[in-house]
């Protein structure tokens, strides 16, 4: 069994960072979990061994932050959860593992690809992925569409503003300028969470029917086994390089496969589920980033995942005193 590493978590009150600090306590492997976010009672800070207040990404005291954290607490490896933060990290990829800390994260030219819906899918077309007809604004202020349309944000995560437009009166009372159009697919729809080795290399990729989606997470999915979808997924993340956890998203329609996006991080909504079939992409890289042994991997399929809500109580010890969570 390796020492005991310590691992700092980023956005520790994100959906995506609860879920890595849960599936890393299922590991079983020696790790003590520094955890770091914008809000003093964010839950994942009470999660961990430690807990740390950090500005925002974009502040200029986030990264001077940061590396004096990790050096109070020995850090070995940090894991960047939120997308916001990742261009920061590769921007100081070099100061950062010039200090003896592990880090895994996309050039930022990469980044920026993923984060341009319209640049996707140009991407998409030159590696030759089947993709859904997409038009900018200026292409979409004289364009003729057969409707509904779907319209979405050009940049971002989520679904956020995104929306069906069945009629060219809503598209002109809709339609912004940081806005793409594009084709509605009318199929089933699926998340593939796919983990890769710190070079860009599939190691393995775990598909899903996005079965209930709530808000733009999926609230109950199923583990599937498609061929063409892994297949297609190790094509787009090899072409791009993506280093360690990604996630693509593609619908089947009647004319085929036709993927949309690609989100390179952790599932915001989905790893539990990725975690539960056997593919734990936090464990895995933790283990990429330690020169570790990788385990076995078997991921099931027919695996459901149902998500609910939860809830973490924090008391003062006195009025005005530090939080802490009790039994």
């Amino acid at each position: 069994m390796p020492d005991p590493v310590t691992i700092l978590i980023t956005s520790a009150g994100a959906t995506n960072a609860i879920n890595v600090i849960d599936a890393l306590r299922r590991t079983g492997l020696p790790l003590r979990l520094v955890c770091c976010d914008l809000d003093p009672l964010a839950a994942g800070l009470f999660m961990a061994e430690r807990g740390y207040v950090l500005p925002r990404a974009t502040d200029p005291g986030f990264i001077p932050r940061l590396l004096e954290i990790c050096s109070r607490e020995r850090v070995d490896a940090v894991l960047p959860i939120y997308s916001a933060e990742l261009p920061v990290f590769a921007r100081h990829k070099e100061e950062i593992e010039a200090r003896g800390i592990r880090l895994s994260v996309p050039e930022e030219s990469t980044l920026a690809l993923c984060d341009d819906k319209l640049a996707v899918i140009q991407f998409f077309e030159n590696i030759g992925v089947a993709c859904p007809k997409t038009w900018s604004y200026d292409e979409a202020i004289g364009g003729e569409f057969n409707y509904p349309v779907f319209l979405k944000r050009r940049t971002g995560s989520g679904s956020k503003d995104a929306l069906r437009i069945d009629s060219r009166r809503d598209l002109d009372y809709h339609l912004k300028p940081d806005f793409v159009v594009q084709e509605f697919l009318d199929g089933e729809e699926f998340t593939v969470d796919v983990m890769s080795d710190l070079e860009g290399k599939m190691i393995a990729a775990s598909p899903r029917v996005r079965n209930r989606i709530y808000g733009g997470l999926s609230i109950r999915g199923t583990t599937i086994q498609d061929q063409e979808i892994i297949q297609t997924s190790k094509k787009i993340v090899e072409a791009l390089r993506l280093p360690g956890p990604s996630n693509l998203q593609c619908k089947r329609v009647t004319d085929g496969l036709k993927f949309f996006e690609i989100n390179p991080r952790f599932a915001s909504g989905g790893l539990p589920l990725a975690v539960a079939a056997g593919l734990n992409a936090a464990e895995i890289l933790v283990r990429l980033l330690m020169g570790w042994e990788l385990p076995e991997i078997k991921i099931r399929e027919g695996v459901v995942m149902n998500r609910y809500w939860s809830s973490q109580f924090l008391y003062q010890s006195e009025p005005g005193g530090k939080y802490e969570v009790r039994d």
